[in-house]
């Protein structure tokens, strides 16, 4: 057993250095601190208590460490404190640090045993509250809980439903309690691209993500001209349109907005008949657009192509680990490597949304 002093006045500072070993019958211990007092040139005073050590029991060892900083002037007091602690049945680290100005208390750590491994962080604010945050990890699951958790990248869970990185999400199939809803966002201010259509060459506003919109264009002389696009990933999504110039025949002339829509490349827009003909068109003096004055339209898309059913337009390649050489407008084959069906569609390589074995029908 030891002890030692020292301390002594260096300018307006003052050192002490303690350390101690102590054997008992119940544990071996040791500490070292050193306060530091200080003054400066403005007469504030600030004091640094450092302490560390270490103490073995029957139990197992810990380490820890303090740091204790006072600003007596500005009533402030502030605590560091580390510990790393082993025993038979586990390992825990913690560190925490207490604030007297604010009134915090903010703690982290972890914990590991033979059942699995805890980590963990809180804070005790001054209205009493307390924020706990913690991940659980054992052979059998994984628990993550705090007020708020986020997730950056590609997301994945079972294969089978992704969080992509742009924030939309791919799934096989969905069951849904109470309401679906979505906004509408005003066209002129939504992601939708002002540009001219393939086909007439007239300017309208071509779909985006956002595929639910207000296109009344309040203050405009008419309302929005929207353009859907032809790319595949458009199949089967549903493009909800209204125009809030309503109730439509109350309004002076000039108040009066329509709105269109049409498919950029041309295409004839149909109804609810499924059949080809003439009599599936919704409009007979323009098949290739639908203007309305008030109310609310929905659009699905659908696989066809002017007028052809998309079955006939597929050429079915088999399963390869890249992409056909010299490919053709309506090939389709599933890349064995990223588990995805690409079809090649107005230049490029698209992945297309088959689902299940129907990627066999084309076969």
């Amino acid at each position: 057993m030891g002890y030692n002093f020292n301390g002594g006045w260096l300018g307006n500072r003052l050192t002490t250095h303690e350390g101690s070993f102590h054997v008992t019958a119940d544990q071996i211990n040791a500490i070292v601190s050193r306060i530091d007092k200080a003054e400066d040139e403005l007469g504030i005073i600030d004091n640094t208590i450092k302490t560390a050590g270490w103490i073995t029991t029957a139990d197992g060892n810990k380490l820890w460490a303090t740091i204790d900083r006072v600003d007596v002037l500005g009533n402030r007091l502030t605590t560091h404190e580390s510990s790393f602690h082993v025993t038979a049945q586990q390992i825990n680290a913690i560190v925490s640090r207490v604030d007297t100005i604010d009134g915090t208390i903010s703690r982290a750590g972890w914990i590991t045993s033979a059942d699995g491994n805890r980590l963990w962080a809180s804070k005790s604010l001054e209205n009493g509250g307390t924020i706990v945050s913690f991940i659980n990890q054992s052979a059998e699951y994984v628990a993550i809980n705090a007020e708020h958790i986020r997730l950056e990248g590609l997301v994945t869970a079972n294969e089978y439903f992704k969080v992509l990185e742009d924030g939309s999400i791919e799934a096989n199939a969905g069951t849904f309690s109470g309401y679906l809803k979505t906004n509408f966002h005003l066209v002129e201010s939504s992601d939708a691209i002002y540009t001219t259509d393939s086909a007439r060459k007239e300017y309208g506003y071509k779909i985006n993500k956002e595929l639910s919109l207000k296109v009344d264009m309040k203050g405009a002389t008419n309302g929005a001209d929207i353009i859907l696009s032809n790319d595949v990933k458009y199949i089967g999504s549903r493009v909800i349109l209204y125009n809030g110039c309503h109730p439509p025949y109350t309004r002076t002339v000039g108040s009066i907005r329509y709105s269109s829509v049409r498919i950029d490349d041309g295409s004839q827009i149909r109804g609810t008949n499924s059949g080809l003909g003439e009599d599936g068109l919704l409009s007979y003096s323009d098949p290739y657009k639908i203007e309305w004055i008030s109310g609310i339209i929905e659009l699905i898309g659908t696989p066809e192509h002017n007028g052809r059913e998309m079955a006939g337009l597929i050429s079915w390649r088999g399963e390869l680990v890249q992409p056909p050489i010299n490919p053709q407008s309506g090939w389709l084959y599933y890349n064995e490597k990223e588990n995805r069906n690409y079809l090649y569609w107005y230049g490029e390589w698209v992945e297309f949304p088959v689902y299940g074995d129907e990627s066999k029908i084309y076969a």
